[in-house]
């Protein structure tokens, strides 16, 4: 049954300078039989992000979280396996 969650993340081992003065943001995809994008979320200045409605559409799934700079350039990325539980 397909539900919506939020997603939200850290970053981390990015200078504290660089998250108060640049417009980071992170793109969130979420893979079940393929990526499917979910939108973007800005990054504050404490390096906190969320996502406030992702789509979730199987029981099984893989969260890719892109940091990317103010001209959406790939600065790095992380992944996590999740099952929903409802």
């Amino acid at each position: 049954m397909p539900a919506r969650r939020p997603v939200a993340g850290h970053v981390e081992g990015v200078d504290p300078a660089v998250l108060a003065h640049e417009s980071l943001v992170v793109e969130i995809q979420i893979r079940t039989d393929r990526w499917y994008p979910q939108g973007f979320a800005k990054v504050d200045a404490t390096g906190d992000w969320t996502l406030r409605t992702a789509h979730f559409g199987g029981l099984d799934h893989v969260i890719r979280a892109v940091l990317m700079d103010r001209q959406r350039n790939p600065l790095a990325s992380a992944e996590v396996t999740v099952t929903l539980v409802q």
